[in-house]
């Protein structure tokens, strides 16, 4: 009534993970209610129109004072002297957070609507992910402990191979976000304010 448009962040847990490279087009198959509650958003959106923007957005990190993303979750696990267990077997995009909200604005921006991946460009599994973070941020990797998603007791099943493509969202933004070793490194940066 407002004239406004609904923006939704979905997630690739819509899909189940058999193969890699999932684009806009493809089927959703979600594996746990997480991705059912997703889909059953995005297929209630499909009938607004031009007033729906829907983002499938997939391994999120930036920096945040409370542990809840996966790279501030390994740098305390690394501080307190803890083994961190990492899944070797899960793979999907590392999407830097402000990099997301920067491409949020220009969709918006240009009167973007239905879906779009807006991911990170590289496929990566956590494990490589997060080595990737300890070499950015100066840390000893020995207190990783790669394991395959089977030995990790996790109460939902995960899309294991769940990278998603984004020649659409280039083709629309007339970039690709940034891959994730330049987002580390912003990250490094703003680590160093705080020491």
């Amino acid at each position: 009534a407002a004239g406004a448009k609904t923006v939704f962040f979905s997630s690739d847990y819509v899909f189940d993970g058999s193969r890699g490279g999932w684009t806009e087009a493809d089927e959703p198959r979600p594996l746990n209610e997480y991705g059912r509650q997703k889909l059953a958003v995005e297929r209630e959106l499909s009938g607004w129109g031009e007033d729906a923007l829907v983002l499938r957005v997939s391994g999120l990190f930036g920096w945040e004072f409370k542990p809840r993303n996966f790279v501030v979750r390994a740098r305390e696990t690394l501080a307190e002297g803890r083994p961190l267990r990492v899944p070797s077997d899960q793979i999907s995009n590392p999407t830097y957070a402000p990099d997301l909200a920067a491409a949020v604005l220009d969709l918006a921006g240009k009167g973007a609507s239905g879906i779009y991946n807006v991911v990170g460009p590289d496929w990566l599994n956590r494990y490589d992910f997060a080595l990737k973070a300890c070499s950015a941020f100066g840390f000893d990797p020995s207190f990783l402990e790669p394991r395959l998603t089977s030995e990790l007791g996790q109460a939902a099943a995960r899309p294991l191979t769940a990278g998603l493509k984004t020649e659409k969202l280039a083709r629309e933004l007339g970039r690709a976000l940034p891959p994730e070793e330049e987002s580390l490194r912003k990250i490094a940066a703003i680590l160093k304010q705080y020491e």
